[in-house]
Parts: structure tokens; C-alpha cells; sequence
């Protein structure tokens, strides 16, 4: 598989470069960046964003700002390139129904990427889902502040935790209960000076279940999933952000009795050897990228009301 990379982003160079570079069977063909940097020796370097072509490229991979991600996807699905994109996939809910138009038209795919989906843990969660069959489920995801000039602090590049941690329990949603109706009926978001998002809390409900989320820049590292069932209470820690290749557990806790099961995964190798495996990306993959942009963009469209109950 050959694979371009759009923009050095920091990300790419600590989790991904070494993982697309030590496999045998991918290429990282290059880095399209907005400006060559003479001091960069990690890899080859293309200029300008859209440096690849069809015929150079199986897939590429796109971890540039948030108010970039629609344009640079649309224009590698128009030239019928498959794309893996950093969440979220589009800043609006109608541009992401328009990158799936595109990429549907061209029959190729657009992936977004949660890696956390194809960690062996998750794989068990749902491959037991029915079984289990929560009816609450608690996400809680936050992270201590960045450094000032980061792009998670920047309005006009679309930054915000709504969009970077708010789509995690929109994922959730989006990832388990695909076929499940979930409407977000109460929420409340608070913001920086600059008017820039710092978090959120709220719920969303179906017929069935009901997901309470709270993600939120400026706090103590947590992330957490529960899943409360009439079988017990299973409990996830680092559910988002499982280190690569050490052990991470599944505590169930029944009554007075507690259990533990034990996976070891990288959850990004995992997404990677799926997309090498092209066969194997579900076939509504675009059908769950089109519900994760539904219910992030419900709280998008909230986040300025602040609140409602």
C-alpha cells in the first residue's frame, strides 16, 4: 500500500511515522506540506497540499487543522484516492455528506481516524455488545491545557475541545449503536477570552440507553468509559488512548465480585492493517462517519447557546 501524508503535523511524526515506516507492506511515499523545511531529514517532503496523484498514492492520510480537512479531503476523493482523516472528517455536517457523496461516486472510501475502534478491547466490547447491552454509558475525557499557540486553541483553524474531545462520545454512539436513534437533550459548554471552547457535558438518549459525556482542555488527564449493564458494571480506563502494546484491562464488577479480562493491541497498527485489509472496513463505514458528523454537529450547533436542559 503507498500511502501520502498531508502536512507534518506532530501527531503523524510521534505516532505514525515509525509505525508506516517499519511495515513491510507500506510506502510512505511522502509529506505534502504547505512549505518545504530544509531541516527535516525524517522523510521525503513534497511541496503544496495536493502533490499527489492517483497513480503515486493508494491511500492518503490527513492530520492538518479542522478549517482544512474539507478541502484537502474533496480534493483526493475527486481524484478517486482513498482518505484517512483526523476527526472531525468536516467542520460542518453538510460538507461531510458531501465528502461521502464524493467518495461513494468514485467508490472509494473515507475513514476517520478513531484508532481506538480497532484496539483488541474495543473489538471485544463489541463483539459482546449484545450481551452486555448497556442501558447507561458514562465518557469522560480530559486532558490538561496546551501551550498557547496550539491549533486546539486557534478560532480561525476551528479549534475547540468540541471538536477535538467531543467527538469521542460521539463515537461511541456512532461506533455501538449504529442503528439506534440518539437525540442530545441536555448540554452545557463554557469557553476561553477568545471565545474558543474549552469543554462540555450533556447527554444523549435513545429508547434504550443513555450516554452522560463530560470532555473538557484544563483539567487532569482522564479518560474513561462505563458501561453499566444488568450484568455488571464494566469499566475501561484510557478507552481513547490505550498505550500501544501494553496491557490494558476490562474490570467488570458484579455484585461484590470483580474481574479483570487483559488485551495488549497498538491501536494504530490495528487501523493500519485495516486499511491494508480493504476488504475488511465495514461496509457502512460511511454510513457511521455520516452519524459521528450528526451528533457532533448537534453539539456544534448548541455550543454557542452554551446550554440546554
Amino acid at each position: 500500500m503507498r500511502i501520502g501524508v498531508i502536512g507534518a503535523a506532530s501527531h503523524f511524526k510521534r505516532r505514525w511515522l515509525e509505525i508506516l515506516e517499519d511495515h513491510q507492506e507500506v510506502k510512505l511515499v511522502g509529506v505534502a506540506r504547505r512549505n518545504i523545511d530544509d531541516n527535516e531529514k525524517g522523510f521525503i517532503q513534497r511541496q503544496g497540499y495536493f502533490s499527489f496523484k492517483s497513480d503515486e498514492v493508494d491511500w492518503v492520510y490527513v492530520p492538518l487543522p479542522n478549517n482544512l480537512h474539507y478541502e484537502v479531503a474533496k480534493y483526493y476523493l475527486e481524484e478517486g484516492i482513498n482518505v484517512l482523516i483526523e476527526k472531525p472528517s468536516a467542520v460542518t455536517l453538510e460538507q461531510t455528506q458531501t465528502l461521502v457523496s464524493i467518495a461513494e461516486a468514485n467508490d472509494v472510501k473515507l475513514v476517520e481516524a478513531f484508532q481506538w475502534k480497532y484496539h483488541n478491547r474495543m473489538k471485544w466490547v463489541k463483539a459482546n455488545l449484545q450481551k452486555i447491552n448497556p442501558y447507561l454509558i458514562d465518557v469522560v475525557f480530559t486532558i490538561p491545557h496546551l501551550r498557547e499557540d496550539n491549533i486546539r486553541y486557534q478560532k480561525d483553524l476551528m479549534g475547540g475541545a468540541v471538536y477535538d474531545l467531543g467527538a469521542y462520545p460521539c463515537s461511541i454512539l456512532s461506533n455501538l449503536f449504529p442503528k439506534e436513534d440518539f437525540e442530545l437533550v441536555e448540554f452545557k459548554s463554557w469557553h476561553n477570552n477568545d471565545n474558543v471552547n474549552m469543554g462540555g457535558c450533556g447527554a444523549f438518549v435513545s429508547n434504550n440507553r443513555r450516554l452522560n459525556f463530560y470532555y473538557s482542555f484544563g483539567k487532569a488527564y482522564e479518560s474513561h468509559l462505563t458501561l453499566h449493564t444488568m450484568l455488571g458494571r464494566y469499566d475501561i480506563d484510557q478507552p481513547f488512548t490505550a498505550p500501544s502494546n501494553k496491557e490494558v484491562v476490562i474490570s467488570r464488577l458484579f455484585n461484590t465480585i470483580k474481574s479483570e479480562d487483559s488485551f495488549v493491541d497498538c491501536h494504530f497498527s490495528a487501523l493500519l492493517e485495516s486499511l491494508l485489509k480493504y476488504e475488511k472496513i465495514p461496509s457502512n463505514s460511511h454510513h457511521q462517519i455520516l452519524l459521528q458528523a450528526n451528533y457532533l454537529h448537534q453539539l456544534i450547533d448548541v455550543n454557542n447557546e452554551d446550554t440546554i436542559s
